[in-house]
């Protein structure tokens, strides 16, 4: 290997080093928090989506 190969090599580890770090500090932690958020946000859009339909249909049949 010369030394062009050896200095690319070592920044190539170090970024795996660095990558790997980043994943154990977010860890599961940051995965529940992100679960959280995503049911929350589903069930935002659920509940919306039901008093759009109520409504669609409350003003359909009663004509206002």
């Amino acid at each position: 290997m010369n030394r062009e190969e050896s200095r690319q090599s070592k920044r190539f580890e170090r970024r795996l080093e660095r990558r790997r770090e980043r994943k154990w500090l977010r860890g599961p932690r940051h995965t529940r928090r992100k679960r959280w958020l995503r049911g929350f946000l589903l069930a935002m859009w659920y509940v919306l989506l039901v008093v759009a339909t109520v409504s669609t249909v409350y003003h359909l049949w009663f004509g206002f």
